[in-house]
């Protein structure tokens, strides 16, 4: 499944990339990113002036439902590795998650927005041992 995020909580899905189908979104905030993970989609984006930022679950991509966000962050990037999401965004603030539904913040100190987060692991994937 391929997961679209965009403008006025818009969320579409593709089996295929080819066909698109819109479905029904619980936010009309702006979504910034999706990753699929070990719990599932999580969909990040902003929230109203003081309220707290977007965060969406979806165990298939099709039927959404909020979650809580411990900041009033714009969300701006997530990704998953090992077990764990991570979402950026404005402020310098970073999420983690293991569950996709319970985040915890962590104040970085950076004096910009963050914009994007990928995590990646190479070891044993394309490293054979020295004979």
């Amino acid at each position: 499944m391929y997961v679209a995020v965009g403008d006025g909580g818009a969320i579409l899905s593709s089996t295929d990339t080819i066909t698109w189908a819109p479905r029904p979104s619980v936010t009309t905030n702006r979504l910034n990113a999706v990753r699929f993970g070990n719990s599932g989609f999580v969909a990040v984006g902003e929230g109203l002036a003081g309220a707290p930022s977007t965060i969406l679950n979806s165990v298939d991509g099709v039927k959404w439902v909020k979650g809580t966000s411990p900041v009033t962050n714009a969300l701006n990037g997530v990704c998953h590795l090992s077990g764990r999401y991570v979402a950026v965004g404005s402020g310098g603030i970073i999420l983690t998650s293991t569950n996709g539904l319970n985040w915890a913040s962590i104040q970085t100190g950076a004096p910009n927005n963050l914009n994007g987060v990928e995590a990646g692991s190479f070891m044993g994937l394309f490293c054979s041992p020295i004979p």
